[in-house]
């Protein structure tokens, strides 16, 4: 009952807004994403206390396996609009020495350092269930666009992205309230746990029984841009995508479908 009367009470304030247009727009914004938020914590917090047992096993195995490495990872990243999160996730990988950081490329099972059930837990994205706490707390969305990785905020491809995102952004909404831009951007064009990215960096070849894989963000990075900045809510097709590519990844992690990983140097 709350929610409807302030909804009428920005409404009504909107309509006699010396700026209508915008001023509607916003609460146009502003309901959608207060509603996808309230899914979104209901569906993220059911799938938390459904998979604890789940997730204390997986915790346990991992303890046992890398005794002096802490169970979770912990990564540095930023939303599209700067804001600093921490994302969550099971560590799959021992200790890794030498490595060397490729901008905008995929995590490969050839990089090295995977345990054996690491591998499995990657294969299959069980590796990513603490992001539902990231979905909770309201760092991430359960769909949206790719978390920045720190470092891959000073390449020119990540400016270049970034800039066109802000500018449709921009021409939408207006940029006068610099306050509220950043939190317009997180709200129009949200990270999530599941991403356009990652959904598409998997082909499957039937006859052959393989499924290739990537490893190249970049040209998804753009697809994933231009579909979140053409749609508030993601669409039917996307979910059946979610859905079909959930017991794919579990044949290849039991290698009943071989992953075939693709590296596109620049």
């Amino acid at each position: 009952m709350a929610f409807v009367l302030l909804t009428f009470l920005l409404f009504s304030t909107a309509i006699f807004s010396p700026n209508r247009d915008k001023s509607l727009k916003m609460v146009r914004l502003l309901l959608i994403t207060t509603t996808r938020r309230v899914f979104e914590c209901i569906i993220a917090f059911i799938a938390f206390v459904l998979l604890s047992p789940v997730m204390l096993l997986i915790a346990v195995i991992i303890k046992l396996t890398l005794p002096q490495e802490p169970i979770l990872k912990r990564v540095p990243s930023s939303s599209h609009s700067g804001r600093s999160i921490t994302l969550y996730s099971f560590r799959t990988k021992g200790p890794v020495y030498g490595y060397r950081f490729r901008s905008y490329y995929m995590s490969s099972e050839k990089d090295g350092g995977f345990t054996l059930f690491g591998k499995f837990l990657h294969r299959t994205s069980l590796d990513l269930l603490p992001r539902l706490f990231n979905v909770l707390n309201g760092d991430l969305s359960l769909v949206g666009l790719t978390p920045l990785n720190t470092e891959l905020l000073l390449t020119k491809f990540s400016k270049e992205l970034l800039q066109s995102e802000y500018d449709l952004v921009g021409s939408l909404y207006g940029k006068a309230d610099s306050e509220m831009f950043p939190k317009i951007v997180d709200y129009y064009i949200p990270t999530g746990v599941v991403t356009y990215a990652d959904l598409n960096a998997y082909k499957l070849n039937f006859f052959r029984r393989t499924v290739i894989k990537v490893l190249d963000l970049r040209p998804r990075l753009r697809q994933e841009a231009n579909y979140f900045l053409s749609t508030v809510f993601p669409s039917l097709r996307l979910l059946i995508t979610l859905l079909g590519k959930i017991p794919l990844r579990f044949l290849m992690a039991v290698n009943i479908l071989r992953l075939e990983e693709v590296r596109k140097e620049e």
